[in-house]
């Protein structure tokens, strides 16, 4: 890999991961989390907005953080390219389905 290719995979993962950041901690703001109880009617629906609030907040701030860290990762070792992708896509998937269970009701 050139490196050229990697300086532009190292800013595209640590872009994706800022981002990926910022909206962990938007999920996680007492503001996002309060828009979310004024449109719920009930107590339990409340209760349940807020988890997943949080759920989402997580999640987004850790696939952010291992973005970031892959990107960097793979600046320092481009070898470890394939092994690494590969762990990253079973990272999302296993992430996208904590997210798709906790809102199946």
């Amino acid at each position: 890999m050139t490196p050229q290719k990697q300086i532009i995979i190292l800013v595209a993962f640590s872009l994706a991961g800022l981002i990926f950041i910022f909206q962990g901690i938007y999920f996680l703001s007492k503001k996002y989390q309060n828009t979310l109880k004024e449109t719920q009617n009930s107590e339990k629906g409340k209760k349940n907005s807020e988890n997943s609030a949080k759920i989402l907040g997580y999640i987004s701030l850790a696939i952010g953080f291992l973005t970031i860290f892959c990107g960097i990762i793979l600046k320092i070792i481009p070898q470890v390219f394939q092994y690494l992708a590969l762990f990253y896509v079973i990272f999302l998937i296993a992430s996208f389905s904590v997210i798709i269970f906790s809102f199946k009701k």
